[in-house]
C-alpha cells in the first residue's frame, strides 16, 4: 500500500540537485528510478513537477506521492546489512584515528585495507564507516597497500567542502617512499600522460608530481612525492618513470623477497602528511609510517620522516 510522505530540505543538504538529494536519502536506488518518478510527477518539489537537475534549497518541500517501505526502504536495510562489519574492524578503525571533530576524521590507514568496496572485497574503510554512521563518506582514496593519512567526512556539508577543495587543488599531500635505485636528478617536477589503463590520453589530463630525494644508501633510496594532480597509481608510475620504482611494487617494479622469511616485501608507499585550510585556519596532519616500513628504514639506517617534513616541503607546492 502506497502512502504520501513529505520532507523538508535541511541546511546541510541545500544547493544540490533533487536527484542527488533523493539518492542520498535512498542510497541504494538507481538514478533511473528517480528520473522516472520525477518525470511522471510522482515526486514533487514545492508542489511542482521538476526535472532531475533542479536544485533544492533549505526548507524546500519534497513530496513523494507513492511512498511505501517496500519500494523505497528495503534496499536501505539491505545495504546496512552488507556494510555491517565486526567489532574488531571497528576497533581497528578507532585506533587508527589521528584527529576527529564534528565534521571530519583523519585516520592513518593500515596496510592491506581497501578504501572502497568491490565485487571481491568483503571489508573496506567505506564498509566500516557506514557501519559506524551512514552519514560518513570517503572524500578521497588511497590504494589498498598504501598506508597513511586519509580524510573521512562526517556529514554531507563537509563532503561537499572537501570535494571542492580537491577539485580546486587546495589540499596538499606529501607521500614518503622507499625506492629501488635513485632518481638521476635529486629533485624536479614530472609531467606524465597517464590514466588507469596506461593508454595515451589528451594533454588536458597530464599528471603533475613534485619529487625530491630524501636520502640514498647504495641501491635503495627514500623519496618524497607531492602529487599536484590525482591520477590512478600516479606516484607509482612516476617512480618507475624516474628509474626508481617503489620497493614492493610488483606492478611497476620488481618482485622483492624478504631474505629472512622469503615472503614478498609489501609496497613501501606512505601518505605522510595532508594539509588544507578549514574554517579560516591551516590544518595539517602527520601519519607515522607503520612498523613494516619503519623496520626497513632502521635496517637500512635511513632517517625516519618526522613532523618537520611539512614545513620543509610546503613551499614546494604549486598554488
Amino acid at each position: 500500500m502506497s502512502n504520501y510522505i513529505k520532507y523538508n530540505v535541511n541546511k546541510d543538504e541545500s544547493d544540490i540537485r533533487i536527484d542527488r538529494w533523493l539518492r542520498r536519502k535512498f542510497i541504494n536506488l538507481p538514478q533511473s528510478f528517480f528520473e522516472k518518478k520525477l518525470r511522471k510527477g510522482i515526486i514533487l518539489l514545492n508542489k511542482k513537477k521538476v526535472k532531475s537537475n533542479k536544485k533544492v534549497f533549505f526548507n524546500d518541500l519534497i513530496e513523494i506521492l507513492d511512498f511505501s517501505e517496500k519500494i523505497y526502504e528495503y534496499k536501505i536495510k539491505k545495504i546496512e546489512k552488507i556494510n555491517k562489519v565486526s567489532i574488531e574492524y571497528q576497533k581497528k578503525f578507532r585506533s587508527s584515528v589521528i584527529y576527529e571533530n564534528n565534521d571530519y576524521i583523519v585516520i592513518n590507514k593500515w596496510r592491506g585495507m581497501p578504501t572502497q568496496g568491490g565485487t571481491k572485497i568483503k571489508v573496506s574503510i567505506d564498509h566500516i564507516i557506514k557501519t559506524l554512521d551512514l552519514n560518513m563518506s570517503l572524500v578521497h582514496r588511497i590504494d589498498k597497500d598504501t598506508t597513511g593519512a586519509l580524510i573521512i567526512s562526517k556529514n554531507y556539508k563537509t563532503t561537499r567542502f572537501f570535494n571542492k577543495l580537491f577539485k580546486e587543488k587546495k589540499i596538499g599531500k606529501i607521500y614518503f617512499t622507499i625506492c629501488q635505485g635513485k632518481p638521476k636528478k635529486d629533485s624536479g617536477i614530472v609531467k606524465l600522460k597517464i590514466n588507469k589503463n596506461d593508454k595515451i590520453i589528451s594533454k588536458s589530463e597530464i599528471s603533475e608530481t613534485i619529487y625530491e630525494l630524501y636520502e640514498s644508501n647504495n641501491d635503495i633510496s627514500t623519496v618524497i612525492y607531492i602529487p599536484i594532480t590525482g591520477k590512478t597509481h600516479q606516484i607509482r608510475k612516476v617512480a618507475k618513470h624516474l628509474g626508481c620504482p617503489i620497493l614492493g611494487d610488483n606492478k611497476y617494479g620488481k618482485v622483492i623477497l624478504n631474505r629472512k622469511n622469503n615472503k614478498q616485501i609489501n609496497l613501501m608507499l606512505h601518505s605522510l602528511r595532508i594539509f588544507f585550510n578549514y574554517n579560516k585556519s591551516n590544518r595539517n596532519y602527520f601519519a607515522e609510517p607503520d612498523k613494516e616500513m619503519t623496520k626497513i628504514l632502521n635496517d637500512k639506517r635511513f632517517k625516519l620522516p618526522n613532523y618537520n617534513v611539512y614545513s620543509n616541503y610546503k613551499k614546494k607546492l604549486i598554488k
